[in-house]
């Protein structure tokens, strides 16, 4: 988890008002404002991903605004699993459920779930919040859900199962889970049940020496966290190792995010890079919310742009996002049928067995007698003509010679 340093606070705002992903980047890119862009989130040293370049950035938004076309994420919930949340900097109004507390939750920093919120469901700018920045899906309802911070092995295991279970019920077809550690039985059965439930699970992948669950487990989704030349960059260096299973690249490129209080917070790193995934599997599923999160999946690896040397590596997945094709490939995904359609003149697997018109009787099949008697008495005079032949055969054995008293010379020379 990140301390609450990370929330690096600055009034200097960019030459753009309204903080989107958008106008961030023509700021830096279109419009020559790189200088003071820079000196809202300070100078930093670059980490420039492989192969990325200004041009990934333009078509990111560009694939983003044409994905808006179609859905913003409307009719869909997100969960947020792990810390609290300060509902009143978020500007989502009654698009924000603040659900139970699990554990102890005191000491427990609200900054990155808060920034979360904003980030994957800001509306936009607004007559009370002018700088309220928007999110990548703006129109998605999110629902918090609080765990214990720093709980030990098998507590925040519980408390993580509990919490998914009731964003699940109640509602949450995507689910962010930040708590990383240890493996546990419990844990593994709440993400199966979740899964099948239909429910889209992403966790953060956090750079380890070490497997992390739930991101470790099947199914869960995570993201490589990248620095795209020509969106903001990122606070500090971004490691390009993770131990966990990386399906696509994001960008981890610091967000500008305005705040009801009129700040603005830079947000940077693997959060903002798992709340891509977490964003563009909402635009999935509000379009196709019974398309099962094994398609979402291939849909989003599937529609990924810039895929590395061999179609996959460990730093960037299956390439760089792409939201507008991912809902392209979830169209094509979502008319594939459940089960194949049998071949012609084979009964499909509904059809009943036993329906139609009862079997008509069975004849069997008759012989005459005459034959029957013809082969019996041929039968007969075979099995007679065997047992005449083996007596013939004992008759005709020779009889063994006789064996001698002694053996020929023995006596001769005995007498001798």
């Amino acid at each position: 988890m990140q301390a609450q340093g990370h929330r690096v606070l600055t009034r200097r705002a960019p030459q753009c008002l309204a903080l989107s992903l958008t106008l961030s980047i023509t700021c830096l890119a279109g419009m020559g404002g790189a200088a003071s862009a820079a000196t809202a989130v300070a100078a930093h040293q670059r980490v420039a991903s492989p192969r990325f370049a200004v041009s990934d950035a333009r078509r990111l938004v560009k694939e983003v605004l044409a994905a808006w076309q179609i859905t913003k994420g409307q009719g869909v919930t997100v969960a947020l699993i792990g810390s609290g949340i300060d509902a009143a900097a978020t500007g989502l109004g009654a698009r924000l459920r603040v659900g139970p507390h699990y554990g102890s939750t005191q000491a427990r920093y609200n900054g990155v779930a808060t920034d979360m919120a904003m980030d994957i469901a800001g509306g936009g700018p607004t007559v009370r919040n002018v700088l309220q920045s928007q999110g990548l899906a703006p129109q998605v309802h999110v629902l918090v859900d609080e765990v214990s911070y720093n709980a030990p092995d098998q507590t925040w295991q519980q408390e993580e199962a509990s919490a998914l279970g009731y964003a699940v019920a109640h509602g949450a077809s995507v689910v962010y889970l930040d708590e990383e550690g240890g493996d546990a039985t419990v844990l593994d059965q709440a993400v199966a049940d979740a899964q099948a439930k239909g429910a889209v699970l992403v966790a953060n992948n956090y750079a380890t020496d070490r497997y992390e669950y739930p991101a470790a487990l099947p199914g869960v989704l995570t993201a490589g966290a990248v620095d795209v030349p020509g969106l903001l960059p990122p606070l500090g260096h971004l490691s390009q190792a993770h131990d966990q299973p990386v399906l696509v690249a994001t960008p981890a490129n610091t967000r500008l995010l305005g705040g009801s209080n009129g700040l603005i917070y830079p947000f940077s790193g693997d959060e903002p890079a798992s709340m891509w995934l977490v964003a563009v599997a909402a635009l999935i599923k509000s379009v196709y919310p019974h398309l099962s999160p094994a398609l979402v999946q291939q849909a989003l690896a599937l529609s990924a742009n810039d895929r590395p040397l061999g179609g996959y590596n460990a730093t960037v997945g299956f390439g760089l996002i792409n939201p507008e094709g991912a809902l392209d490939e979830a169209a094509a995904l979502s008319s594939l049928r459940v089960a194949a359609a049998p071949a012609p003149g084979v009964a499909g697997p509904g059809v009943r067995l036993a329906s139609g018109p009862p079997p008509g009787v069975i004849s069997d099949v008759h012989h005459s007698l005459l034959k029957l008697a013809g082969f019996g008495g041929l039968a007969v005079l075979g099995l007679v003509l065997l047992a005449l032949a083996a007596s013939l055969a004992r008759r005709r054995r020779p009889a063994p010679p006789a064996v001698p008293d002694v053996w020929p010379g023995v006596a001769a020379v005995d007498g001798g």
